[in-house]
């Protein structure tokens, strides 16, 4: 017979344990469901909402930039997706072409031309030699291979173009043809072609009447009185008249040189600045100092001084360091003879000591060449000439008027000037020059 059937034994838990399970159960689903919040959050954002997915194909167009150059910008145009796609965030596929920007167009502007300051020959010349090649000077040297420069003639010259060194670009001309008028263009630019041209011009000929070159001869400069002689005012100059004369050379555009640059032109084919003009003064007096110098300086000019080293111990003439503060200056000396005699009239080894010991003293004291010689009175003949020749001197000054120079015939022997005297008004001295 079975036994009696087992007994169910219910444990009682007690109720604090029961509502402790409930708590940590509706934690755990608050802790569910703030997670899940906090990952919807993270996900990106899904494009506008759409009856249907869609997907991004950009379509490129120019925006202005203000330059002449377009930037480029996207737009998108939005295209429906199958209805079955699966719900997800949009992504734009890569262009099907690759949008690239064009090279600027803009670059750095060139290294500005170096203006020519100088050539050979000089706008005007009418006696330029059959052999003559032409050549600018420029403000500052250049690469040869950064500047480029052409020459053209008018009529048309067959040669080439040489640079001498890097200031100094040139023609050389196949040939030249005798008693002919030239017109000369030269342009300057930068290699390739590249930003603004330079141009000078000059006309010249290969003639024989000489190259327009004025040497102005003055003396004595001083305020003289009412009854002075007929002699002073020949040889004198008042100090506003100079001023005058000086700012009449400034606005019209001349330049001074000395007398060994215009020897250089000659004889070595050295390009001169444009219109190139020479201030002599003879004699040597303190004047010079006293008040040439300083209206010379205010306009950037220079003088050639023709001096008398025998009258050095006298008061009125400049002493060696005066003269030496004057070369330190830029001025060009020459010599105007020991004590200015008539180198005809006296005997010859007289004349010759006069000659030699003047310059030999000039260039001791100095510590220069002298090339220029003027002739005391104005008085020379073909043996005066050879003296100075055998002694080594390039050029004489006269007392002949006129401007156009030369250099055959033992034409710088005979170099012409333009007296200018106490009575001369401005109209006068304007009508002794070229331009």
């Amino acid at each position: 017979m079975a036994g009696p059937s087992p007994k169910t034994h219910w444990v009682a838990r007690p109720r604090l344990a029961r509502q402790s399970l409930a708590r940590q159960s509706l934690a755990l689903c608050l802790l569910a469901a703030l997670l899940a919040l906090l990952a919807s959050a993270c996900q990106p954002e899904a494009p506008p909402a759409a009856p249907l997915s869609a997907t991004a194909s950009p379509t490129w167009t120019a925006a202005p930039t203000g330059t002449s150059t377009p930037s480029l910008t996207a737009s998108p145009t939005w295209t429906a997706a199958p209805s079955d796609t699966p719900t997800a965030t949009a992504t734009l596929p890569p262009p099907t072409a690759t949008a690239t920007l064009p090279p600027p167009t803009a670059t750095l502007p060139p290294t500005p031309l170096p203006a020519v300051v100088a050539s050979y020959p000089i706008h005007g010349d009418l006696a330029v030699p059959l052999t003559a090649r032409m050549a600018l000077a420029l403000e500052r040297e250049v690469d040869p291979q950064a500047v480029e420069v052409e020459f053209a003639f008018s009529p048309a010259l067959e040669g080439q173009v040489v640079w001498l060194d890097a200031a100094h670009p040139s023609f050389e001309p196949a040939a030249l043809i005798t008693q002919t008028a030239y017109a000369m263009t030269a342009t300057l630019r930068a290699a390739g072609g590249l930003g603004p041209t330079l141009t000078f011009t000059a006309t010249f000929e290969t003639g024989d009447r000489g190259a327009p070159i004025p040497i102005l001869m003055y003396h004595r400069l001083r305020d003289l009185a009412a009854d002075a002689s007929q002699g002073q005012r020949d040889w004198s100059v008042a100090p506003a008249s100079l001023e005058q004369q000086l700012d009449y050379l400034a606005e019209r555009g001349y330049h001074t040189i000395s007398l060994a640059q215009l020897v250089d032109y000659f004889e070595a084919q050295e390009p001169l600045p444009p219109r190139p003009v020479v201030i002599s003064m003879d004699d040597g007096y303190r004047d010079v100092v006293e008040i040439a110098w300083p209206l010379l300086a205010k306009r950037g000019f220079i003088a050639s001084l023709l001096v008398l080293p025998g009258y050095i111990e006298y008061s009125a003439y400049m002493d060696w360091e005066q003269m030496r503060a004057l070369r330190e200056a830029g001025y060009d000396f020459g010599s105007h003879s020991m004590t200015h005699p008539d180198l005809r009239s006296i005997p010859a080894a007289e004349a010759e000591a006069e000659v030699r010991d003047s310059k030999a003293l000039l260039e001791e004291h100095l510590g220069m060449p002298v090339v220029a010689f003027c002739y005391p009175m104005g008085a020379y003949n073909s043996a005066t000439i050879a003296l100075l020749q055998a002694q080594g001197y390039r050029a004489a000054l006269t007392l002949a008027s006129g401007y156009y120079q030369r250099a055959d015939d033992d034409g710088l022997f005979r170099l012409k000037r333009t007296w200018v005297y106490y009575d001369m008004t401005l109209e006068q001295f304007a009508d002794k020059l070229p331009w």
